[in-house]
């Protein structure tokens, strides 16, 4: 049942990202979910990864924050409205991120670990 209501939560929250954010900036920053899901399998199911598997979650955390760094307001409104929406919108793309990763660490610690 946990599971189902944090998978309710992702897909909430991907709505609140996806109006909030720009599409490519979305798909860039939901990426991030590949290195939450790493980071939630090591601390819940004790995998361990090689130093190559964790350089590559790092270039792919340090891509994402190129992308967020170099994202631009549009200049249709005021900057500030804007930084607010994306404030938003990353906020919910994180939380969606590490709910997904949560449902399917514990989704995957309670199959295999009986």
């Amino acid at each position: 049942m946990v599971p189902a209501l944090l998978y309710l939560v992702q897909n909430s929250l991907l709505y609140v990202a996806l109006s909030n954010l720009s599409a490519p900036l979305f798909q860039v920053t939901y990426q991030m979910k590949t290195l939450t899901t790493a980071v939630v399998s090591v601390v819940m199911l004790d995998r361990r990864y090689n130093i190559t598997q964790w350089l590559c979650l790092l270039v792919l955390g340090i891509g994402v924050a190129v992308v967020v760094t170099g994202e631009k307001p549009g200049s249709s409104s005021s900057a500030k409205i804007d930084n607010m929406f994306m404030l938003k919108g990353l906020s919910a793309v994180a939380v969606a991120c590490l709910s997904s990763a949560l449902a399917g660490g514990r989704g995957a610690s309670r199959c295999c670990h009986h």
